[in-house]
């Protein structure tokens, strides 16, 4: 079974992504958080659920999460859309992680440890912070990093607790912005405009942040 794992996750990945691409064109979504909303609301008490299972998909639907955090702002409210916002990029983050250990970790994780030891058990260690700041960082590459980590040794409860909390912090900077679009101009649009460019910039300006990005990459 070890020999077809990765053909498994492959066959399944290309499933999803054709599932999901032949969604789009069944409810003729676009790529514009108009559209999606519109959707989304339209679907009355299953409009949470619905929400959730895009965004815990978005992977194979091709559409980014801030496109969808800021949908569940202009939906659900701030709140409403950070708390629904969390468990969707959750469970995203797991189900990204899962394929990439899945198709080619476990190879790729003994490779790694046997030529190259110490970076290894740099990514066991430093791993979870990492996949913590990538989450949380509304521009971070969440996806990337995840697949990154899935070929270290990195254990399942670190990596839950670094994307469960990191992606309520990236959800609610969505949340409030998209919240904000409701009133276009105001006052509390300009704030969530201002909060949400200052969470974008103020942490990759700090040079400390930088430097240990840079290093953990190397």
């Amino acid at each position: 079974m070890s020999r077809w794992k990765p053909v498994v996750f492959v066959v399944l990945a290309l499933g999803f992504l054709i599932a999901g691409q032949s969604f789009l064109l069944h409810t003729g979504l676009e790529l514009h958080p108009d559209s999606i909303r519109r959707w989304v609301d339209a679907q009355g008490w299953l409009a949470p659920a619905i929400f959730v299972a895009m965004l815990a998909c978005r992977q194979f639907l091709l559409i980014p999460s801030g496109i969808i955090l800021s949908v569940g702002g202009l939906v659900f409210g701030a709140a409403g859309g950070t708390v629904l916002g969390g468990v969707g990029l959750l469970l995203s983050g797991l189900l990204t992680f899962a394929f990439a250990r899945g198709i080619g970790g476990d190879w790729a994780r003994a490779h790694l440890a046997a030529k190259f030891p110490k970076l290894e058990r740099r990514l066991s260690t430093a791993g979870p912070m990492l996949v913590w700041t990538a989450t949380a960082y509304p521009a971070g590459p969440m996806t990337a990093v995840l697949w990154a980590s899935a070929c270290s040794s990195m254990r399942m409860m670190p990596l839950f607790l670094a994307v469960a909390t990191g992606s309520l912090i990236r959800a609610f900077a969505f949340s409030l912005f998209g919240s904000s679009l409701v009133d276009v101009g105001s006052p509390g649009f300009w704030a969530a405009v201002v909060l949400l460019g200052t969470a974008l910039l103020v942490p990759a300006l700090h040079p400390g942040l930088r430097r240990w990005i840079f290093r953990a990459e190397a």
